[in-house]
């Protein structure tokens, strides 16, 4: 297995938004990107590299959107030979699938593998394939969720762009020029998914229940905007909705703790304690950020009046978000 050395990344707030919804992201002001680890092949990989642009793409290769990408990665950067690639296989899996992508005489670039997600979660990856553009000096130019039908037109220009090539302002061009003739029906109910979420970060639930409906409506497919669609229903209090919507996923095609997480709100909604605290506990592990998984199994140990289990609970809870790492006393 091969085990990542040191992995950072941070992102701006707007660009923190579109992940935590699942959009494809292609702006990213001043954040940052660096890696350092070592392929399935044992050899070092570290990003940013000098003088040349990166494309990070994170996979898993038995879906077939991320063969498509990976496909598409091969055509675009025969073209440009100054551009460095590597691939990231998360999954289950990922240890024999890696290598056999490191063995395709058609993949010639570094391959990881990430079979807890802790690469792919520490990038705040959620969706598969997400393909990151990073420049010479490791800023990261762009961060596409998915593969949109723009995906190759889209890629190309953000790599001219971080080559030098092309200057900003015919980057902006060239990714918008067919925004509205590919705007699909995932990108509408992206959107409306992206206002329910800032209506209740504005305590507004009756608005944000409209535009939740307004998203339903264009019946998304995308395993990564059911899942958030999942989420947000369960935080409108519709845990039927939620649970109709997670059937919908293959449970291949996102993380286990993600969809355990969300089981588990559903069980804790309904009282199903017993439930609840299996999935939730589930949800604590392999997870990058637990956070939520740990408060919610708080509420369950609260009600069973398990105090000290409670307690530890809320406390982890507190020491997974930023804030509370930095308040955690050291360890002994």
């Amino acid at each position: 297995m091969s085990t990542p050395k040191k992995v950072w990344c941070g992102l701006a707030p707007a660009l923190l938004i579109a992940l935590s919804l699942g959009l494809p992201a292609t702006r990213a002001q001043d954040a940052k990107i660096e890696l350092a680890a070592r392929d399935v092949q044992g050899h070092e990989l570290k990003v940013p590299v000098a003088g040349h642009p990166t494309l990070l793409v994170f996979v898993r290769t038995d879906q077939a959107q991320s063969q498509k990408a990976l496909a598409e990665i091969r055509t675009l950067v025969k073209d440009r030979p100054g551009v460095l690639v590597a691939a990231v296989v998360s999954g289950e899996m990922s240890e024999s699938n890696a290598g056999a992508l490191a063995k395709d005489p058609q993949w010639t670039w570094p391959v990881l593998s990430d079979p807890d997600y802790q690469v792919s979660g520490k990038m705040k990856v959620c969706a598969w394939p997400t393909t990151m553009v990073v420049d010479a000096g490791g800023a990261l130019v762009a961060h596409i969720g998915g593969y949109p039908s723009s995906f190759a037109t889209d890629v190309a220009a953000h790599l001219d762009f971080a080559a030098g090539k092309i200057d900003q302002a015919t980057r902006t061009q060239r990714t918008s020029a067919h925004e509205v003739v590919a705007d699909s029906t995932d990108q509408k109910a992206a959107r409306h998914l992206q206002v329910t979420q800032r209506l209740l970060e504005q305590a507004m639930p009756d608005a944000a229940r409209a535009e939740f409906a307004k998203a339903l409506q264009f019946n998304p497919t995308d395993p990564l905007l059911q899942l958030r669609a999942a989420r947000l229903a369960l935080a409108l209090g519709d845990a039927p909705t939620a649970e109709a919507l997670l059937a919908k996923i293959s449970p291949q095609s996102v993380p286990a703790a993600q969809l355990n997480l969300v089981h588990g709100g559903i069980a804790l909604q309904q009282e199903k304690w017993a439930d609840a605290q299996r999935l939730l506990t589930a949800a604590t592990q392999l997870n990058p950020d637990p956070a939520e998984a740990w408060y919610r199994l708080g509420l369950v140990y609260q009600h069973q009046q398990d105090w000290p289990h409670a307690a530890e609970a809320f406390r982890k809870a507190c020491e997974s978000t930023p804030a509370g790492r930095l308040l955690a006393p050291p360890a002994p």
